[in-house]
């Protein structure tokens, strides 16, 4: 796997709230092991419709076009 998506996926699992801290079983789901394969697909798919969307938005400038993805996926600033 990419080595970037493999960072990605790990900050993504540590960075989801836990409601319950210190419950032993919530602590394992913050290990929660991501399939190499689930990630590389996972990204490829997000890879590929932030291009459409910029081949969509490609006479925009970039700031604006950036906003435009972030706001196709519900990123907030």
């Amino acid at each position: 796997m990419n080595e970037r998506i493999k960072e990605l996926a790990e900050q993504a699992v540590i960075a989801v709230d836990n409601p319950f801290p210190g419950n032993p079983l919530n602590d394992e789901l913050e290990k929660m092991y991501i399939p190499d394969c689930f990630a590389e697909k996972f990204a490829e798919l997000i890879v590929k419709e932030c291009c459409d969307i910029f081949v969509e938005l490609r006479t925009r400038p970039a700031d604006l076009a950036v906003k435009d993805v972030k706001k196709h996926f519900g990123v907030e600033e």
